[in-house]
Parts: structure tokens; sequence; C-alpha cells
């Protein structure tokens, strides 16, 4: 693949995600030969400025440990109700 002309592209994330695609791609052609179609997909956040990918991070944190607790409630819970020796579920 030709290289990617930077002054077409603004977003520098978006310019070093097109470079690293087309090092892999040509790394593939030449092990493996040209394939017959290529399809690329990114993530939408990779479009998007610094600070709107930092909070995105964030808010994904804390939505992996709200998760987390919950889940550990729940198995807590589950435990103390259906856990015992005494109750049997069948």
């Amino acid at each position: 693949m030709p290289t990617i002309p930077a002054d077409e592209i603004r977003n520098p994330v978006v310019l070093r995600t097109l470079t690293q695609a087309r090092k892999v791609i040509n790394a593939v052609v030449r092990l493996y030969g040209s394939p017959a179609r290529i399809h690329i997909e990114t993530a939408r956040e990779v479009g998007k400025s610094y600070q709107d990918r930092k909070n995105l991070k964030n808010s994904k944190k804390i939505i992996v440990s709200n998760v987390k607790v919950r889940s550990k409630n729940l198995k807590k819970c589950f435990r103390i109700l259906w856990g015992s020796r005494k109750v049997k579920i069948f």
C-alpha cells in the first residue's frame, strides 16, 4: 500500500492508526500474497479528542467497578440464600 499523505488527515490519532494498519497489511501481503479483499474496522473513539477518550475511559472504569460490586453482592446474596447445606435445589 502506498503511504498515507499526512496533509489529508488532520487528526494525528487517525493518521497513526491508518499508518499502523498499512504496515500490517503490507506484512500480510509479503507473507501470504495479495488478498482479494481487505476490510478494516476501527473503534469510534479513534476520531475523538484526547479529552473525550480520557472521559470515556474513566466512565468505562466506573461502569466496570459498579458491575463488579453488584456481581460480588449478588454472589454473596446467592450464597447466603442458596449455598447453605440446609437448602437443596432440585
